[in-house]
């Protein structure tokens, strides 16, 4: 059982489809085109400036590294690359929690790919996902459905 009662809420992260990993879909991406070595390292290069940018401004450079992040997971991923697949996805979602948190639309795109992913990694992997890092994730995408759905009217 995952996580206790949020099982139903993972489960409905991982349907809302399979898009694109939380990075550059454009067709000069260096993954897309076999040059995955390429790929990771601007990848890598990419988190390493976001960290120094987002240390000293973290309201306006955690997104750009939680994306980051997501970008290095899926070079991971497409070198067979799991364990550290999924520790960047994971690491991506702990960056991005707590904006998401205070601010679930503006996040949301952003934190159920990372989610996503990140839960994809974990199956792979045939592990548990992290309660302390999902639950008040899933509790938050769970509010923003109700509060929808409330909108919506009869």
């Amino acid at each position: 059982m995952i996580m206790g009662g949020t099982g139903s809420r993972v489960a409905s992260i991982q349907a809302r489809g399979t898009t694109r990993p939380p990075h550059s879909s454009s067709n000069s991406d260096p993954s897309h085109l076999g040059r995955r070595e390429e790929a990771l390292t601007h990848a890598q290069e990419a988190v390493a400036l976001y960290r120094k940018l987002a240390a000293e401004r973290p309201d306006a450079f955690l997104p750009d590294l939680a994306m980051s992040l997501g970008a290095l997971g899926s070079c991971y991923r497409g070198q067979g690359q799991t364990r550290k697949a999924k520790e960047a996805f994971e690491e991506g979602l702990g960056k991005l929690s707590p904006l998401f948190l205070h601010l679930p639309e503006a996040f949301a795109r952003l934190m159920a790919a990372l989610c996503r992913e990140y839960l994809s990694e974990v199956a792979a992997l045939k592990e548990e996902p992290n309660p302390q890092l999902l639950g008040p994730v899933l509790e938050t995408f769970a509010k923003m459905k109700d509060q929808k759905g409330a909108q919506a009217g009869p």
